[in-house]
């Protein structure tokens, strides 16, 4: 089982998540506001962007978490909160054309039958947070709408850059698997300590030069960019991927499923790892990047992109023994960004 976890949250840590909250603010401020001048549609934005940050941020402080747990406990206040995640931008969605009433309904059910299937495997096992069909079920509608672009878009301001859905199902997903369901051991925390911070460097350092760059450069997977980033987008750039790609990813596939197969199977913790490692793995099956090895299967033909699958499988792996050397998600989404970041800013595929 993984170590560590989420301690009290102090005052240092609070100030922390408040940085972030204003740092992504004024990122999504200055670059919605290239392409989107009007202050009343960035007013909107402005608002309904906040919010999500917020509560986003927020759910990363046990105190919070703690009244949240209490304010949703029980049956019909549980599905009231999924239901009042989702309220804000489908009312903004509609407001601003972006949703219609069968997209409004799709925006509503979704929440509803996540927590229709978390909400009924706490009742049936409320003290035994194992993997069972029903959790499965309900990590599988989670994230299969956001995966295959089945939900409605809706843009914040609209037609801009950022996408609020899977920002909203992140929030979601935190709500039920931290507040309702009770998952112990997720590990979303600002508490991030000099020995998590060195672990990262270290796995990230050890992956970057034994795996990815001496596998990926060879085999025409990536090459160094010959046009780099301006310095001033560094970290605007290391931001995003961090919040919007990182975080959410290792909440998924470190947080609830490698967290949930060691609860499974707690004897085995290093297959637990594997096993949410390669799952992570495949998840990238549907990227586009060379090589491609052809599959026919049943008369159809795939072209399965291989080295992405290997090469993430292997950074799951460094990422999982982040969280599981930690307990923090936020540590291995620490090791996922920093990988992300440097191929961002210095390859290409």
């Amino acid at each position: 089982m993984a170590q560590g976890g989420a301690s009290p949250t102090s005052v240092a840590q609070r100030g922390i998540l408040l940085a972030l909250w204003f740092a992504a603010m004024a990122a999504f401020v200055a670059y919605a506001a290239k392409e989107h001048p009007a202050p009343d549609s960035m007013a909107a934005a402005a608002v309904v962007v906040g919010v999500v940050l917020a509560l986003y941020l927020a759910l990363a402080d046990p105190a919070f978490v703690s009244a949240l747990s209490g304010a949703v406990a029980g049956g019909a206040r549980g599905l009231a909160g999924a239901l009042a995640i989702f309220a804000l931008p489908t009312a903004y969605g509609a407001a601003t054309h972006q949703v219609s009433l069968r997209g409004g309904i799709l925006l509503l059910l979704y929440p509803a039958l996540s927590w229709a299937l978390i909400a009924w495997d706490t009742r049936r096992r409320p003290d035994r947070p194992t993997l069972t069909i029903r959790l499965a079920l309900a990590i599988l509608l989670l994230w299969m709408p956001l995966e295959f672009d089945l939900l409605p878009s809706v843009r914040a301001p609209s037609g801009g850059p950022i996408n609020l859905i899977p920002l909203y199902a992140l929030c979601l997903a935190l709500l039920l698997f931290l507040a309702v369901r009770k998952l112990p051991g997720i590990g979303l925390t600002a508490d991030l300590r000099s020995s998590d911070l060195r672990l990262a460097a270290i796995l990230f350092a050890v992956f970057l030069a034994f795996f990815a760059t001496p596998i990926g450069i060879p085999l025409h997977f990536a090459e160094s960019t010959r046009l780099p980033l301006p310095l001033y987008e560094w970290p605007v750039t290391a931001l995003a991927i961090f919040l919007l790609t990182a975080l959410p990813e290792e909440l998924l596939f470190r947080g609830v499923l490698q967290n949930l197969f060691e609860r499974t199977m707690p004897k085995r913790p290093t297959a637990a790892l594997v096993l949410a490692s390669v799952i992570f793995g495949l998840s990238h099956l549907d990227n586009p990047n060379p090589p491609f090895l052809p599959v026919t299967l049943r008369g159809r033909h795939f072209a399965v992109p291989w080295l992405y699958v290997v090469l993430a499988t292997i950074a799951g792996i460094f990422y999982g023994l982040a969280y599981r050397r930690t307990g923090k998600i936020t540590a291995s989404a620490l090791v996922h960004g920093l990988v992300d970041t440097w191929w961002a800013l210095f390859f290409h595929t």
